[in-house]
């Protein structure tokens, strides 16, 4: 749809591009400080064990200041153990195991066009603690998966990174028409740190910044304390 009414489109443009440019720096600190783990820092698992998620996993998230709400999901499959580190074991999942989903929201960031859409996949695993005390959790694999851009999931690609599409793909395409100078300098000038930073990172174990309830996620692995010395 065309927008014929210049001051609201230009209004819509200037919200958009302020928008990007706040999303856009907050994932800049959020990518610098949680730029997760290199496999090889740690210790492998031979012929590790493995477990089977027989059905998929979701959990969903609302964001109050926003009001949009997202539901991700852990893909059934084989989960195997790869790496572990002083506290744990890595389970490393099928390909793109991990996805987020836009759900129908009166969220003022978030589109029609874009409910109930699939906006990016990483390649995943969960995390397992050797206690039983401690939560397990999700990780996804930095630079991996693929990601919303023009209205498709396309590989993501360090070296060519949609900045928009990385820090909150709902808002890619909330003004079409909009020039570069109306997205902003200042996103241009993120989105090059958050390439930069995928670029050093890639590959990494990260831990997703939205984690499920623990007991939940729990409930559907099987008993692994003792797989898991």
């Amino acid at each position: 749809m065309r927008l014929t009414n210049d001051g609201e489109a230009n209004r819509l443009a200037a919200s958009a591009a302020l928008l990007r440019i706040i999303f856009l720096f907050s994932m800049v600190g959020f990518l610098a400080s949680c730029a997760g783990v290199a496999p090889g820092q740690l210790k492998p698992v031979d012929n590790g064990p493995k477990f089977e998620l027989t059905s998929d996993f979701s959990y969903e998230e609302y964001f109050s200041v926003s009001g949009a709400r997202w539901r991700y999901t852990l893909k059934a499959g084989y989960y195997q153990a790869t790496k572990a580190d002083g506290t744990g074991v890595f389970y490393v999942g099928p390909a793109e195991c991990f996805n987020a989903l836009v759900l129908p929201s009166s969220g003022w960031l978030l589109h029609e066009e874009n409910f109930n859409k699939v906006v990016s996949t990483s390649d995943c695993g969960i995390y397992v603690p050797l206690s039983s005390s401690q939560p397990p959790k999700v990780f996804v694999v930095i630079g991996s998966g693929r990601t919303l851009t023009q209205g498709k999931l396309q590989p993501v690609h360090a070296s060519a990174v949609d900045p928009v599409s990385v820090t909150q793909p709902t808002i890619a395409n909330a003004v079409p028409n909009a020039t570069p100078l109306q997205a902003g300098v200042g996103a241009g000038i993120a989105g090059g740190i958050i390439s930069g930073i995928i670029s050093a990172e890639q590959g990494n174990f990260n831990f997703y910044r939205n984690q499920p309830d623990p007991q939940a996620l729990r409930s559907v692995l099987p008993d692994l304390s003792d797989s898991a010395r």
